[in-house]
């Protein structure tokens, strides 16, 4: 949990954390914190170091690494799960972030039932 000082970027973050599963981009962010496109990259690059595309992809990525290796289910399941409307795109997006793919992910770590 990150104190914020700034509502807007508060809003901003929150909304972002809430619905990055849900497959949003950040027009959908902006929807809740009324400002100007280039004014929230700023305030959250300068605050986290980030844009909020990336704190969105951050988002979405803790959560598949967290259904990877917490659950069983199926890649096509999680990618639905984490707002990925693709199976294949997760899986690029996955191994361009961490290295490996899903599947080599999981069996390192060890799905836990």
């Amino acid at each position: 949990m990150l104190a914020v000082d700034d509502p807007p970027v508060a809003r901003a973050l929150h909304s972002i954390r809430e619905h990055a599963c849900a497959g949003i981009g950040v027009g959908d962010v902006l929807r809740h914190c009324p400002m100007a496109r280039r004014a929230l990259e700023a305030r959250l690059k300068a605050l986290l170091g980030r844009s909020p595309h990336e704190e969105i992809q951050r988002v979405q990525m803790n959560r598949v690494k967290e259904l990877l290796t917490g659950t069983e289910l199926p890649l096509t399941e999680i990618a639905a799960r984490a707002g990925f409307r693709q199976t294949e795109y997760l899986s690029v997006f996955f191994k361009r972030k961490c290295g490996a793919a899903p599947s080599a992910f999981r069996k390192e770590h060890g799905a836990r039932r």
